[in-house]
């Protein structure tokens, strides 16, 4: 038997295969095994120096391999020969590659990857991953040329390939065609790493992919390639697990459905396909399958009968796909969905080929010659809302460029003053999914609570609640909690508003509690299954909540998501907006929706101006930490607690809203620099804090450390429960702890009683303790047979004192402040004379 193994390379870099070659005698060769080292240099081509290698050496098994593939599996040889010997009919390995090839020939814009390799390509190693391979080897369709290794001899197909393209897939066919399985080894860690760096594809790259094409064709080697014979994974998972009835429409050889009915028992599945062969393969698995144009076949379809609709690559290949889809909708069921997958015409391949001015039809992709029409997120948006459909949840498949070619191509772009922005967006994706409903399905009864602070700022406020009123077309409770204003007009509208709608509920706090215990005041009497914590110095635009509920529920585990905007810090900042007045701004607003629908991105950090949350989210978490008072970092802070409560944030990127930003601070001439420095101080100590508290590994310090209560409870206070809380306020910057008031009313604590007193933790303790007991000795006890009475040191004033209203019987009403506070939450008050 022979025992030796050839390792070919075709060499034009001496330094690059000397490192290549350190690695090759660093391998483990087995006993009675011999290797043999054919370098070939001044080759016209890899294949005619792959033939010439092969041809002169009597080897049984040859590694082809590049000079810049070093293998750092010492074990390599061992372990291809035990492949090998494991079935004689595999002819090939390599480390990575496809199962199936797609109709544009090129590899890894396959949906079925596998294996794996470490890659430098920018001077970094970094890992490729594909698919893992569940055996000891799974079998594919092509891999890739870095290494190629053979137990059988057969030529390299010169006479065609006389470049340095496409070589690899054509030998991959040759094997195939000789009934050769070409296979990938399961890899627990890469068995080579690809010293390439940056690869340039240059014109040849066109060239031998079209001859590829041409000496491999599509009808002779189906089986290959995976335009009929692709499962669409990526389809099935968007697919509603409770879909019974399913209509795949160019449903080619049917493997999608053949895959939905294998793993979902009892799905029926319909398909249509105009190819006549090809539909006979699909009649083996699908329930039905229809033969002919979609134009012809529609009315054969049940009316009111799908679950779900699936528009494959499909519509692109129609000359008016409105009127199909408009048909079509009458085919779904009550509650039914398409799924719709199209080329996007933004693709850089696309660009570049604008770029200079070439747009020839191609054999398949993006440009396929036999396409009738061309979608971007643009024109599939203006689409859907002709048609009253609404995308719920969107995918897409990748085909990346390379990073600093992609830099390059967005900064040539930029200075065509385009939206580069949406372009880094856009470029990547080779393939829009879309998942999408009839709008008359939607199902937005869920209410939302939209929770308002104002504080003055008349025309502002009243703009935003108006905006409000005027463009949330979903069940909606509005909370506004308005934080001490003083202007007559602003305080009239409000009330005024109450009166008139019964969706509006209004609250006047007596004093500015700012803007985490404003908010937290509006989440205690909320009831929505989402709330959105919105400024009043904002506008908001046409179907802005509808939107950010369907961008937050296209990931379920999204639990805070807000828009973009013209002024914030930040992600979310849209730079250079270009309106005037309420028009334009409208105007603006849904052409931006157009260019970035259904777009959203992933952030750690979500800005307080508009902030949409799960009612889970609050469940989890609770609301604004009180340490954080006026406003600043609270938003960061809950924006934290969420990502580390396991939930996704996202920025709604096809929302824009319009804020002013600021108004209050400016109005009430509060010091925002202060503010901000004092704030940032404190977030930065608390998570000093967090830090440590991680480090004792106790789940239940942590868990606490995440939760804010939106207000306290008794046992935060050391309130015994068989005590009814009569509950005193002395003002936040003031002693004002009269004597005399509180002996009168130490006479009247019944036994089931105890007082409360709050007292600012700024204010001298030593005085107001001296204070209370002179009161208690004038009532006529001592300190040790008083009636019940607790004094409060507060570190957090609004927070503990909206907490001990809320659970006081009665407040003690000294001044007309602490009635309005006994107003607020309906108590009853006990005036002291």
């Amino acid at each position: 038997m022979n025992k030796k193994i050839c390792f070919i390379t075709c060499v034009n870099n001496n330094k690059l295969y000397e490192e290549c070659l350190k690695y090759i005698n660093n391998l483990r060769v087995p006993e009675g095994y011999e290797i043999e080292i054919k370098i070939i240099k001044n080759a016209k081509s890899l294949t005619s120096g792959y033939n010439e290698g092969m041809l002169s050496s009597d080897a049984k098994y040859k590694v082809y391999l590049h000079q810049d593939t070093f293998i750092i599996n010492k074990n390599f040889i061992n372990d291809i020969l035990k492949i090998f010997d494991k079935d004689k009919t595999i002819g090939m390995i390599g480390v990575v590659g496809a199962k199936t090839l797609p109709i544009n020939a090129v590899w890894w814009h396959s949906n079925k990857k596998y294996g794996k390799v470490y890659e430098n390509r920018t001077g970094e190693i970094e890992l490729l991953a594909f698919n893992e391979v569940e055996g000891d080897f799974e079998e594919v369709k092509v891999i890739d040329g870095l290494i190629m290794i053979t137990q059988y001899d057969i030529p390299w197909r010169e006479d065609i390939f006389t470049g340095w393209h496409f070589y690899d897939l054509s030998q991959c066919m040759e094997f195939m065609k000789r009934g050769f399985k070409i296979v990938i080894p399961k890899q627990n860690e890469p068995w080579c790493i690809h010293n390439c760096g940056f690869i340039e594809i240059k014109d040849d790259y066109e060239k031998y992919r079209k001859i590829f094409l041409n000496e491999y064709p599509l009808n002779k080697y189906s089986s290959v390639y995976d335009y009929f014979y692709n499962e669409r994974q990526e389809i099935i998972s968007l697919i509603e697990s409770k879909a019974s009835r399913v209509l795949d429409v160019g449903c080619a050889a049917g493997l999608l459905g053949k895959k939905l009915k294998t793993e979902r028992p009892g799905t029926i599945v319909y398909g249509v396909e105009i190819n006549r062969d090809i539909a006979q393969e699909a009649e083996q698995y699908l329930d039905k399958v229809l033969v002919g144009d979609i134009y012809e076949k529609i009315n054969e379809l049940p009316d009111r009968f799908f679950d779900t609709i699936i528009l494959a690559d499909v519509i692109e290949h129609l000359n008016v796909p409105e009127v199909i889809i408009k048909k079509l909708k009458s085919k779904l069921a009550h509650n039914g969905e398409f799924i719709i997958s199209v080329p996007n015409f933004r693709h850089w391949s696309v660009i570049m080929k604008i770029l200079f001015g070439d747009l020839s039809y191609e054999e398949a992709g993006i440009m396929d010659k036999t396409h009738l029409r061309i979608f971007t997120k643009y024109i599939i948006h203006n689409m859907m809302k002709n048609l009253n459909l609404e995308v719920i949840k969107i995918s897409k498949n990748v085909v990346p460029l390379e990073a600093n070619q992609k830099e390059i191509l967005i900064k040539l772009l930029g200075a065509f003053a385009l939206d580069v922005r949406s372009f880094a967006a856009d470029i990547d994706t080779y393939q829009y999914i879309y998942k999408v409903k009839p709008r008359e399905y939607l199902r937005f009864s869920k209410l939302t609570s939209i929770i308002i602070l104002t504080l003055n700022n008349y025309e502002i406020s009243k703009q935003c609640i108006e905006s409000v009123l005027k463009f949330t077309n979903l069940p909606f409770e509005l909370i506004i909690v308005d934080n001490g204003s003083t202007e007559t007009q602003l305080l009239e509208y409000l009330k005024n508003l109450q009166e008139r709608r019964d969706d509006v509920k209004v609250y006047f706090l007596p004093e500015n509690v700012g803007y985490g215990l404003g908010n937290n005041f509006g989440l205690l009497h909320s009831v929505g299954k989402y709330v959105v914590f919105l400024n009043n110095d904002t506008i908001v635009t046409p179907d802005w909540l509808e939107k950010l509920i369907i961008d937050l529920n296209m990931d379920e585990k999204t639990g805070l998501i807000g828009p973009r905007t013209n002024y914030v810090s930040g992600e979310q900042i849209v730079n250079k907006v270009n309106y005037k007045n309420m028009n334009e701004l409208l105007e603006f607003a849904n052409k931006w929706e157009a260019v970035n629908y259904r777009e959203v991105t992933e952030t750690k950090k979500l800005v307080g101006f508009c902030l949409l949350a799960k009612r889970e989210v609050i469940e989890k978490i609770g609301g604004f930490d009180p340490l954080f008072e006026i406003g600043n970092f609270e938003d960061d802070d809950l924006c934290r607690r969420a990502y580390l409560a396991g939930f996704k944030l996202k920025i709604a990127d096809d929302v824009f809203i319009h804020h002013y930003g600021s108004k209050t601070f400016i109005s009430e001439k509060i010091n925002y620099d202060e503010i901000m420095k004092k704030n940032r101080e404190k977030y930065l100590k608390k998570w000093e804090v967090f830090n440590e508290i991680v480090k004792t590994n106790y789940l239940s310090i942590i868990e606490n450390f995440l939760f804010i209560k939106l207000v306290k409870d008794r046992e935060d206070f050391g309130i015994p429960e068989n005590r009814e809380v009569l509950f005193l306020a002395l003002g936040k910057n003031d002693n004002n702890l009269d004597e005399t008031l509180i002996s009168k009313l130490i006479k009247k604590i019944n036994e089931n009683e105890i007082l409360v007193i709050l007292v600012d933790d700024n204010q001298n303790h030593e005085e107001v303790e001296e204070k209370l007991i002179k009161a208690i000795t004038m009532a006529g006890f001592t300190p040790e047979d008083c009636p019940d009475v607790l004094l409060h040191y507060s570190k957090s004033y609004f927070y503990d004192l909206i907490s001990l209203i809320k659970l006081a019987k009665a407040c003690i009403v000294i001044d007309e402040r602490t009635k309005k506070w006994a107003e607020v939450f309906d108590k009853d008050k006990v005036d002291i004379d």
